[in-house]
């Protein structure tokens, strides 16, 4: 009896499963906000995300994102907000893919 209840429970459908815990436009108003000197968990949870991604994209190999020495949070910050004020049409896209694009526009390597 187990193994069917085991077996009926491994053959259900599941629910399709969504990877980022928040949207691009989630991010978008955290940034705003903060830029705008609304301090909330929500705006320094947005800066951490950025502040990982450049690290995580500055250490692909071979380098996806060259930025210059001396990069401020607050730079990270207004290059990101302004490429998702620039391209609103991408704001349903992933915010993982939406950032990676911002970054590498802004800072490619050569």
């Amino acid at each position: 009896m187990l193994k069917i209840a085991a077996l009926v429970i491994v053959m259900l459908p599941t629910p399709p499963v969504k990877a980022a815990f928040f949207s691009s436009i989630d991010l978008y108003h955290w940034l705003e906000n903060d830029l705008n000197g609304v301090e909330t968990y929500q705006g320094g949870m947005g800066k951490g995300y950025l502040m990982g991604a450049i690290d995580m994209l500055s250490g692909t190999i071979p380098k996806v994102v060259c930025y210059p020495s001396g990069i401020s949070a607050l730079k990270l910050k207004m290059v990101v907000y302004d490429y998702m004020r620039n391209h609103p049409d991408q704001m349903n896209n992933a915010v993982d893919k939406l950032v990676y694009q911002a970054l590498t526009q802004q800072w490619p390597c050569q």
